[in-house]
């Protein structure tokens, strides 16, 4: 488990300063710098800035050429591109070359013989969504075969989350909503997975119930300090629930939908949820979950009153036409996620839930 603090404006950019030696990369954004010039106290080569949206096996191979010299320690100061960035460079990192491709490091599991440890791995989430900060695992995309990859294991966790609320204001109303409804997704999956257990489901209940009340706020008025430090509370205790139980099929589902349409993640993920939970409530006592919400129907209709004026939540939406769901069934089928949905569901199943989205 991660040490977590949470830190102002002033104290944050104290402790940076602290931990940044010559031996320390920096994964960051040019857009998260200018929020706080923290480049003022790094050299050029320590400071990794391209990172891509949904990094790509090839932008990884790029990032891990361009490293040089010792690292001891890693600062990642962004979403999950750029903390799942730097954990899969703490995986990959020394084993890449001629003989080894990151495509064979990732399909055989090669980086879990890595020897390569960061002394420190300091996470600093600008969204509040993803969870990433608080996960042993990250995404990465091949972007010519249309997939999704996972990198896992227990050293890729961060040792250290500074939750800096300042650091959210800035997101512009779509990211704000689409990085809450994937916090608000993999809670409600973290809460029904086959995997849960009574820690994973309290959190989770107590993640719905924040997100809930706050997300609406945020789009009111993302300038709200308060109503943003509730938000990433929510997120964080998203990303403890379901670090303890993974995802299910809202997430197996969303993949394709991502990859094939470029879908932002959070907004892919909460595109099927209603339909699936309708499902899944047969299988699990969700009352607690349905408790925070009021019911089904008081969700779909809290999801529609957040997404109409940003971004209407159905496929068509999106240019998803009913032609399209056989490809996105096929593959829909993530070991992990898809078994670990509490109802198992057929291909037949998927493309009912699917066009119910429509």
């Amino acid at each position: 488990m991660p040490k977590i603090e949470r830190l102002s404006r002033k104290l944050f950019i104290e402790q940076f300063k602290e931990n940044v030696n010559k031996n320390t990369l920096i994964f960051m954004s040019h857009g998260a710098d200018c929020r706080f010039g923290l480049s003022a106290f790094i050299e050029k080569e320590q400071w990794i800035s391209e990172i891509s949206p949904n990094p790509t096996l090839d932008s990884i191979s790029k990032i891990c050429e361009k490293i040089n010299g010792t690292v001891e320690k890693i600062i990642a100061i962004g979403g999950s591109s750029t903390i799942d960035a730097a954990k899969a460079i703490i995986a990959f990192f020394g084993m890449l070359n001629k003989d080894f491709t990151i495509t064979d490091e990732i399909e055989n599991k090669l980086y879990l013989n890595n020897s390569f440890r960061v002394k420190k791995f300091i996470a600093v989430p600008t969204t509040s969504g993803t969870g990433s900060e608080v996960t042993k695992w990250a995404t990465l995309w091949d972007d010519k075969r249309k997939l999704k990859f996972s990198v896992d294991a227990e050293w890729l966790m961060p040792t250290d989350v500074w939750l800096v609320p300042e650091l959210t204001v800035s997101l512009s109303a779509r990211q704000t909503l689409s990085t809450g409804l994937d916090a608000f997704v993999q809670a409600c999956e973290a809460y029904w997975a086959r995997k849960s257990d009574s820690l994973a489901r309290a959190l989770a209940v107590q993640s719905v119930t924040m997100i809930y009340e706050y997300l609406p706020h945020a789009l009111k008025n993302g300038q709200d300090l308060f109503v943003r430090e509730e938000l990433q509370t929510g997120s964080l205790l998203a990303g403890l629930a379901f670090s303890r139980t993974s995802t299910t099929a809202c997430h197996s589902i969303s993949y394709p939908i991502t990859a094939l349409f470029g879908v932002e993640h959070g907004f892919a993920v909460a595109l099927t949820l209603v339909q699936v939970a309708k499902r899944n409530i047969s299988a699990v006592d969700c009352g607690k979950l349905l408790n925070a919400v009021g019911s089904l129907d008081s969700l779909r209709n809290w999801l529609d009153g957040l997404c109409v004026e940003i971004q209407p939540l159905r496929l068509s939406a999106f240019g998803i036409l009913q032609k399209d769901i056989p490809n996105i069934v096929k593959r829909s089928f993530t070991a992990g996620r898809m078994d670990n949905n509490p109802v198992i569901f057929s291909e037949e199943d998927v493309a009912k839930i699917l066009s119910e989205a429509l």
